[in-house]
């Protein structure tokens, strides 16, 4: 009898059953995001200039790399255009 209880806070004190439960979680809540009309370009000098811009379910994003690191600014309209140039 004392085995027994001596396994069940073995299992309930291990951290590790308790990581797994956790990740499980995070996995089913995570949302997925649909992307569609990806497309990737070459940047300009040193790399610097858009690189990649796509459309998700309700907003254009375009992805910038600049000095600072890579930014990404979103357009509330669809058809938009990116621009070459990160707007400032």
């Amino acid at each position: 009898m004392i085995n027994f209880f001596i396994f069940l806070i073995i299992l309930f004190v291990n951290p590790q059953f308790s990581e797994q439960k956790t990740r499980v979680q995070d996995i089913k809540s995570h949302e997925s995001v649909k992307i569609f009309d990806l497309k990737t370009f070459s940047s300009g000098p040193m790399g610097i200039g858009l690189v990649k811009s796509y459309h998700n379910e309700s907003n254009k994003v375009c992805i910038y790399s600049t000095i600072q690191g890579q930014k990404k600014v979103e357009f509330n309209n669809k058809l938009t255009v990116c621009p070459d140039k990160f707007p400032e």
